[in-house]
């Protein structure tokens, strides 16, 4: 009775503290707001995030109490309340990104819209088809949405997030399952529930998709004794899902070969043919239709996005690609969690087929040395796989009270972390679509202040202004012109191609991708075009912003300079907006 006082009373100070403060965030989450040093310059737009810790400090001091050696015969109950929880919680930090959707993700939008509306594959109308997209399956399930009248962009947010709670909700089932501790629940739980989950559900991006699917090749495998051809599906449909499919695709299917030779010693059977038959048949399904629709083999982000990816990146530990993978992994909190990996014992075929899934996934990531957008886009997909194999470990830590110690670490350590990277990406995000679409209605007043009927600008993002179509869209990013994702680097070229072929109204953005080759510092670009400059107006300041000499004229706001001679010199726009 003297020991297990003790520990009742040590229990209740662990317990009492979450769910009490949890209680208070969620029923008064502004003053916990405008008393945090990240969220006080703009409290109420952070009260979702307060919420988010709320729900899931009360998800912890659920899993901390139910932990007890007695309370098994309620496992059940209390890992769906820990589950629904922690759903709550990265719901509620989605809603801090409401407004936010990245402008990449606008591109497929606007491919979607066309298709919809019965114009074919391709950005805008003036446009030929091409491929600008990186997923096939995500343009697609978009257009059929926006064929029944949806609103595109919200779909996408809907979609994301709710494809992130499904494989929430399963991984943290298998935990649960197998390990038979709230405490595991909640890790798995709170540990795909971060940051980097949180920001690419919201983001509109196909990546919440390619998380469940990877996530629903493990349940097939766990609940489904012939489990190949299901997953084979899968794999399919994954690989129109992102360029980076026919890796996951050889991992799961070498895996195959080697479960069914450790199980009955046969080295291969009909059902590990179909892994490897069926994607590959889709695969070149999507090859004839890009041949035949598209004229070409690859995409245009594969002339766009060529990078220095390579296989010496893989065995460099200095490379960018380890550095984009252990980073994002520490920011996260992740980096504490998957340790346990090595503590989970009598690994069963779907633990193995996951780790198989995680190992091909950072073979991607280190290949393509990671990502520039913000928070880790590239590890988000695998993140709810990787984080249920690591947290099936929790039930080897030891007694109740060592998990429950480690799953009150645990709550402390993500929760803190996600709140605080989530309110800072909200205030920095990565190239919204919004500011991009502002960009372009901006030049849309211009071009009807200077009666230019139809208006082509050249701009490196292409995202919101090929979507909502205000002006027509010369993509220096080369996503969606081909022809300039070619000849990226090659300056003579694009000088030729924009001044004698393309003609832009306006060319205009930083010096980044086409622009970098210098074609804005040539004679020729100089002789057909003149620095454009928006006076107070900080939204419409780039490093590159020209207006053609011949589109020039006099009109309210817009003001001439010129030098001695008479030679234009400069245009300056005032009160845009």
């Amino acid at each position: 009775m003297r020991r297990e006082m003790p520990a009742a009373i040590g229990l209740w100070l662990m317990v009492v503290p979450f769910v009490l403060v949890g209680a208070l965030a969620i029923l008064m989450p502004l003053p916990f707001a405008m008393r945090s040093t990240e969220m006080t310059q703009n409290p109420v737009a952070n009260i979702p995030l307060i919420r988010g810790m709320g729900f899931a400090f009360i998800a912890a001091g659920l899993a901390l109490w139910f932990e007890r050696e007695d309370s098994k015969d309620t496992i059940w109950k209390a890992s769906l309340c820990v589950a629904l929880l922690t759903l709550a919680a990265m719901i509620a930090y989605a809603f801090r990104l409401e407004n936010w959707w990245i402008d990449d993700a606008g591109i497929t939008f606007s491919y979607s819209r066309s298709l919809a509306e019965g114009l074919g594959i391709r950005a805008q109308p003036w446009l030929p088809p091409e491929e600008g997209y990186s997923s096939s399956a995500w343009m697609l399930l978009l257009a059929v949405f926006a064929r029944l009248g949806a609103d595109i962009p919200l779909t996408a947010k809907a979609l994301g997030v709710g494809f992130s709670a499904a494989s929430m909700l399963i991984c943290t089932g298998l935990v649960a399952r197998f390990t038979r501790s709230p405490v595991a629940a909640l890790a798995c739980g709170l540990g795909i529930a971060v940051t980097p989950t949180v920001v690419w559900s919201a983001s509109g991006q196909e990546h919440a998709l390619q998380g469940l699917l990877l996530t629903l090749m493990v349940l097939c495998v766990f609940a489904m004794a012939n489990w190949r051809w299901p997953v084979a599906v899968l794999l399919s449909v994954y690989v129109l899902t992102r360029p980076e499919g026919p890796m996951i695709v050889i991992a799961v299917f070498l895996t195959g070969i080697w479960l069914t030779r450790q199980s009955n010693g046969r080295l291969f059977n009909t059902a590990d043919a179909a892994l490897a038959l069926l994607p590959f048949l889709t695969f070149v399904g999507l090859m004839v239709f890009r041949v035949t629709y598209f004229g070409d083999v690859f995409p245009n982000p594969y002339y766009a996005k060529s990078s220095e990816a390579g296989f010496i990146g893989l065995i460099n530990p200095l490379s960018g690609g380890w550095f984009y993978l252990l980073s994002g992994l520490r920011d996260s909190g992740v980096l504490w969690i998957l340790p346990l990996i090595f503590l989970v014992r009598g690994r069963p075929p779907w633990m193995v087929i996951g780790f198989s899934i995680v190992a091909a996934h950072v073979v991607f990531v280190v290949w393509a040395k990671g990502d520039w957008m913000g928070q880790y886009r590239f590890l988000m997909p695998v993140l709810p796989v990787a984080v249920m194999l690591a947290t099936c470990g929790v039930s080897q830590l030891g007694g109740p009270g060592v998990r429950q110690i480690f799953g009150a670490c645990a709550a402390l350590l993500l929760v803190h972390t996600t709140t605080i990277q989530v309110a800072t990406f909200a205030t920095r995000p990565t190239t919204p679509m919004a500011a991009v679409t502002e960009v372009g209605n901006g030049f849309r007043n211009l071009a009807d202040r200077l009666q230019i009927e139809d208006p082509l600008l050249a701009h490196h993002d292409a995202g919101g202004i090929a979507f909502h179509r205000m002006v027509r869209l010369a993509d220096l990013g080369g996503l969606v012109n081909r022809t300039i994702g070619m000849h990226m680097d090659d300056s003579d070229f694009l000088t030729t191609y924009l001044v004698e072929d393309l003609r832009p109204d306006f060319v205009f953005g930083a010096r980044n991708f086409a622009a970098s080759s210098g074609f804005a510092e040539t004679p020729a670009f100089a002789k057909a075009y003149v620095p454009l400059i928006f006076a107070d107006n900080p939204g419409m300041v780039a490093e590159i912003s020209f207006i053609r000499r011949d589109q020039v004229k006099e009109a309210d706001g817009v003001t001439l300079e010129k030098d001695a001679d008479s030679h234009l010199v400069s245009v300056t726009v005032t009160a845009l907006n």
